[in-house]
């Protein structure tokens, strides 16, 4: 008899086991609002899930199989209506191909490419209207190579290089009149090297060196005329 009552309980602990593991699944923020809900099966995500912000104003629609990430996820703004924010494609729980993210006209915003959850390509920033904002190689999973970044009106306002995703050599601001505005150097992502300063009418502003994020040795300050007004020592 007692057997018979084990084998009973067991039955019903494995059956309730089975059902906890299946069926909708839905959690809640703190202030109420809706967490995250999708389905399980076996204990296991699967379908398109979506993930809400803690003030549901945004949400993320992730697609699952067998509990890992497949598909096309979608990032959509609730807020004052529902609009396509991102998108891209897991395969195998990692990002691959091609990722967007949108203005609020729908117009590309970002674009980044992976290869199976490595970064790769070009990273790259856009205007409302399409003109590039920022374009940096990407290489072994970071940023490597000749960094642009670029005002509305498409002329060049920051040029340098990055090294294994740290700046790296000379590095040149520009005003929109396409005068420099700045030129330094940096080594490991920190400043090292000359610097120069300019006033938008092409005459020099300042100048000195840096030594691993400090200024080193005698700067010089100029009025706009490009005369010496003061100057500086450093250790």
């Amino acid at each position: 008899m007692k057997s018979k009552l084990k084998l009973v309980l067991i039955s019903l602990i494995l059956t309730s086991c089975s059902f906890l593991d299946n069926g909708e699944r839905i959690k809640y923020h703190k202030n109420g609002k809706v967490m995250f809900v999708g389905n399980i099966k076996s204990g296991k995500r699967i379908g398109v899930w979506a993930f809400y912000d803690d003030k549901g104003f945004s949400v993320d629609s992730i697609p699952y199989e067998d509990g890992v990430k497949n598909g096309i996820a979608k990032t959509y703004s609730l807020f004052r209506g529902t609009r396509l924010s991102g998108k891209g494609n897991y395969v195998n729980g990692k990002k691959h191909g091609v990722w967007e993210s949108y203005h609020d006209d729908g117009n590309v915003h970002s674009k980044e490419e992976f290869n199976m959850g490595i970064p790769i390509g070009i990273f790259a920033y856009y205007y409302a209207d399409g003109t590039p904002k920022i374009l940096t190689p990407v290489q072994n999973g970071k940023w490597h190579g000749d960094h642009k970044e670029y005002y509305p009106s498409g002329d060049l306002s920051v040029t340098g290089h990055y090294h294994n995703g740290m700046r790296d050599g000379e590095w040149k601001e520009y005003y929109e009149n396409g005068l420099i505005k700045e030129i330094y150097h940096c080594q490991t992502d920190l400043w090292h090297g000359n610097y120069e300063k300019y006033y938008p009418n092409g005459n020099i502003s300042e100048k000195g060196r840096y030594e691993l994020d400090n200024k080193t040795g005698t700067w010089e300050y100029f009025d706009t005329n490009g005369i010496v007004i003061s100057t500086g020592k450093y250790k």
